[in-house]
């Protein structure tokens, strides 16, 4: 991550400007509730982890799920590979199944 600009659940909230696009690495229930927080601001949110709410029952997870599409918010089931800068000054990040997604935050 070297190089890449993150904010951790401590700071997420103290912002002053909303991102257009926010990338949440991982989903359990602060990164869930960070990710739906961010989307109802208005930013385009990707949350990368395999399940949603992976601690919780299947039928807690599905309904996140549907929740999440309906809200607007993009899940990428996998594992984070890399994550990195690129010159057009967004994130790039690659999952364990080679997808790319590029986002600002």
């Amino acid at each position: 991550m070297k190089g890449v600009p993150y904010y951790t659940y401590e700071d997420v909230f103290d912002v002053t400007e909303l991102p257009e696009t926010l990338l949440v690495v991982g989903s359990g229930p602060i990164g869930c509730e960070i990710g739906q927080a961010y989307a109802r601001f208005g930013s385009s949110v990707t949350i990368v982890a395999r399940h949603l709410l992976a601690k919780e029952e299947k039928e807690v997870q599905e309904t996140m799920a549907k929740v999440f599409e309906k809200e607007g918010i993009n899940h990428i089931p996998h594992r984070l590979k890399s994550i990195r800068m690129v010159d057009d000054g967004l994130i790039e990040v690659q999952t364990n199944n080679f997808h790319n997604n590029k986002c600002e935050h």
